[in-house]
């Protein structure tokens, strides 16, 4: 995994590669933007299940690729 960017969660879109919480590299698949806060779900492949994350608009995620 080579991490190449950060950004905020209120800028994650549908098919980002996000590390949520620096440890959970995450395949986005849906963001629904309740203005403060972000709920992103998506493909875990710490624990190879889908999960959600509910993260606070101006929270920092790093973009990763394989």
């Amino acid at each position: 995994m080579t991490v190449y960017d950060t950004i905020t969660a209120d800028q994650i879109e549908v098919a980002d590669q996000v590390l949520v919480n620096n440890i959970d590299p995450v395949e986005v698949t849906k963001v629904v933007d309740s203005g403060d806060s972000i709920m992103v779900k998506g493909y875990s492949h710490l624990t190879g299940d889908d999960v959600s994350y509910i993260l606070t608009a101006d929270t920092e995620v790093a973009l990763w690729s394989a």
